[in-house]
């Protein structure tokens, strides 16, 4: 199997801070920092409010999921 890695830009409203691959390769933009769901692999907003939240991309399964969080 090829792995291929695209550098993609994204425009998202400002009220999105933090990034984050879960397990299975979705990538996220969180509100708020998300928390860790340990047992299935992968991130969640702490508020049950939808809009805490988009689906940014769905790519490659990444075993280093937790170290994906990022500030921006």
């Amino acid at each position: 199997m090829k792995k291929l890695t695209l550098k993609i830009d994204f425009e998202l409203p400002n009220k999105y801070k933090y990034i984050a691959q879960d397990a299975d390769g979705e990538l996220f933009a969180y509100v708020d920092s998300p928390k860790i769901d340990e047992e299935m692999k992968y991130f969640y907003s702490w508020e049950s409010n939808s809009s805490r939240y988009i689906t940014l991309a769905h790519g490659a399964p990444n075993e280093n999921w937790k170290e994906s969080l990022r500030e921006i």
